[in-house]
């Protein structure tokens, strides 16, 4: 996505470049050659970017977007003077600007709570769950400790079907198995000769475990942001053992 960004934002200032210098000499034949051609660079790194940038679903770039589709509609205009163009492309230029502030926001975000490794390693089956992650986390400790545990949960089932336990992970009445069952479970089965699950690991996640029991089954409490943080380390390990036995039993 960092190339995506750097290649459109390279080719808003290659077409600003040239309006410029139209506005200065407008008969100039090589110069309007040039604007159609950086005009469909441009158009063609934005259309790129955007469909990239919609999956995130964050309302914020969502509208950015929006108005910069708005503007490259005005570029593309051929009713709109020159001087119109320009005035589209230093709007386009400012959505630039802050487009990338909400993008470095959005990463530093993700980045704080769990690595991109760790996303790698989890793969597609999670990509819902990270998404919705970048949009609570530093804003609502409750659902981030909710979707923690899920995720948890998630990976957990995950690993132990892989290996042949399906059938395990459902109780007499049909449901899935809790959490803590499903962990207890996953220190005990192996793939390649290893636990899924380190004993230890299981012992140090109780923390995470609880404060994500607490946001789904207390109607009372509000988990805080810092109450979280401590956590990450034992979670982002937890993740791992869990994530490379599926790697593991998927390859």
């Amino acid at each position: 996505m960092t190339q995506q960004y750097t290649s459109f934002k390279a080719s808003l200032l290659n077409l600003k470049e040239t309006i410029v210098k139209l506005i200065a000499y407008p008969g100039n034949q090589t110069y309007k050659s040039h604007f159609d051609e950086r005009l469909l660079v441009f158009d063609k790194n934005f259309k790129s970017l955007k469909v990239h940038l919609e999956k995130t679903a964050d309302q914020k770039i969502i509208e950015l977007l929006i108005s910069m589709a708005i503007k490259l509609q005005i570029m593309h205009s051929a009713q709109t003077s020159m001087k119109e163009k320009f005035e589209a492309i230093k709007a386009l230029e400012l959505y630039c600007n802050n487009l990338e502030v909400s993008l470095e926001e959005g990463l530093a975000d993700s980045a704080d709570i769990l690595s991109p490794a760790l996303q790698a390693l989890l793969g597609k089956s999670f990509e819902i769950e990270f998404k919705d992650l970048r949009l609570v986390f530093n804003k609502s400790g409750t659902c981030t400790a909710f979707l923690l545990r899920k995720m948890l949960e998630k990976a957990a089932y995950i690993a132990l079907s892989k290996i042949g336990k399906s059938d395990e992970l459902i109780d007499a009445n049909g449901k899935s198995k809790g959490l803590q069952t499903l962990l207890d479970m996953a220190t005990k089965e192996k793939t390649n000769s290893h636990h899924l699950m380190m004993a230890k690991t299981n012992k140090m996640i109780q923390g995470i475990k609880f404060l994500g029991d607490s946001a789904a089954h207390n109607p009372l409490i509000i988990v805080d942001d810092h109450e979280i943080v401590p956590q990450l380390p034992f979670i982002s390990v937890a993740l791992k053992e869990l994530g490379t036995s599926i790697s593991e039993t998927e390859s």
